[in-house]
């Protein structure tokens, strides 16, 4: 036979056996044994201040996870692919953190999105608090140790006037927080007169005059801008040192926030609606960010909100993680900005001093910080217990219950929410 031929025929032979032993078996080769297995997953919602979809993941040792997996206006979705992704971790082991994860983004085949990433940073929490208990530490340990023992905390200030931002800011500080968040008024236009700037660039000075410049303040845009309403809002924010500018244009165009990072010195943020490592590498390879903002469902878990902080610290680009769900979620942001060297600050959603429902979720945890800071949790695992009469208590009863989503402009054209 010729030579050619020969090894052409081989290859085919070799080329079917390889086909034939890398068949997809409905089975994980144990890498680890920590003599625990996962028996059930599952994820229910209570609306205790939006909708929160909690996951909670048991085993045959007794040892319960729990993990945030909201999405504040698909909490259903969520759900459902939580139970569709059960079955690849029934009967493993809940240690096995980085295959479970890789096995749930790749084998799903339709990558990231905000319901899927949702569905797995809900569940990867779940077994960051399963393997720290059952080693005995807390998650943060297990990242690498602490490299800080208190987290920076801020929360939002809201009203509509300006002695209404004012009065949510005073509450916030009275509640130990040092910072807070607000947002421009919308519907916001491509194109703005001046009177939108001022207005809304006077009611930041009074309340820079009143919270002093200790006090750190933030602007939430929810992508509301244009590049052009954008640059010139960034630019006339400068005199007020804001700690970040955050999602001033849509995350779908990243160029787009090439004319704003170039022509302001104002810190730009952006995250919230990025899903996974992979979605922020435009933004750090092109030097569009300043401050990432991973949210811990909506990133996938704990496990990427490592990855991302670590990509970004190459980048000297600082990390504040976005954080609109469930008092669960703030605790596992913290076991992660407790653990990476550039985190900058901890959302808390909430007006003031928060929604005093909240308190109802988890026990004996309350996000009350003293002179800015939140202590960290020093039980094993997140260190923290779900208060399971929540979801009785406070029952999700569909979409009506759902945050206001809808935003017109004056001539009933749709706007950006």
């Amino acid at each position: 036979m010729h030579r050619r031929r020969f090894l052409s025929s081989a290859a085919g032979i070799l080329g079917g056996a390889v086909l034939q032993s890398s068949t997809p078996v409905n089975l994980v080769r144990p890498l680890a044994n920590s003599g625990v297995r996962i028996t059930d997953v599952r994820a229910n919602i209570a609306r205790v201040h939006r909708p929160y979809v909690i996951v909670r993941i048991t085993t045959d040792a007794g040892i319960m996870g729990i993990g945030d997996g909201s999405l504040e206006y698909n909490p259903l979705s969520v759900v459902q692919a939580v139970e569709e992704l059960k079955y690849l971790l029934i009967g493993q082991d809940p240690t096995l953190i980085e295959h479970h994860w890789q096995r749930m983004y790749r084998h799903s085949f339709y990558r990231a999105g905000p319901v899927l990433m949702s569905a797995f940073g809900g569940i990867d929490t779940a077994l960051w608090d399963i393997t720290g208990k059952i080693y005995n530490q807390p998650v943060y340990k297990l990242l690498g140790g602490p490299v800080r023992n208190k987290i920076r905390m801020y929360i939002h200030a809201g009203g509509d006037t300006t002695d209404g931002l004012i009065e949510t800011a005073q509450l916030a500080y009275e509640a130990g927080y040092r910072g807070v968040k607000t947002s421009p008024p919308g519907p916001v236009s491509l194109s703005e007169n001046p009177a939108f700037f001022k207005n809304f660039i006077t009611r930041l000075e009074k309340l820079r005059a009143v919270m002093g410049d200790d006090f750190a303040i933030m602007v939430d845009c929810h992508g509301r801008l244009s590049p052009t309403v954008a640059s010139i809002l960034a630019t006339e924010l400068e005199p007020l040192h804001l700690l970040f500018l955050e999602e001033p244009v849509l995350p779908e165009n990243p160029e787009a926030l090439t004319k704003v990072a170039a022509e302001s010195t104002t810190p730009i943020g952006m995250g919230r609606r990025i899903h996974g490592l992979f979605g922020f590498r435009e933004y750090f390879e092109n030097n569009l960010i300043d401050v990432a903002q991973p949210g811990m469902s909506t990133c996938g878990g704990i496990t990427q909100m490592q990855k991302i902080a670590a990509m970004a610290e190459a980048y000297y680009i600082s990390v504040a993680p976005t954080n609109i769900s469930s008092p669960i979620s703030t605790v596992a942001c913290m076991h992660v900005d407790a653990a990476i060297p550039n985190f900058l600050i901890q959302e808390v959603p909430g007006r003031g001093w928060g929604n005093p429902r909240r308190l109802e979720a988890l026990q004996d945890f309350a996000e009350r910080p003293v002179d800015g800071y939140l202590q960290l949790p020093d039980k094993p695992g997140l260190g923290v217990e779900l208060n399971e009469e929540i979801f009785e208590k406070y029952p999700y009863e569909g979409p009506s219950q759902l945050p206001p989503r809808e935003m017109f402009y004056p001539d009933s054209s749709v706007a950006d929410r």
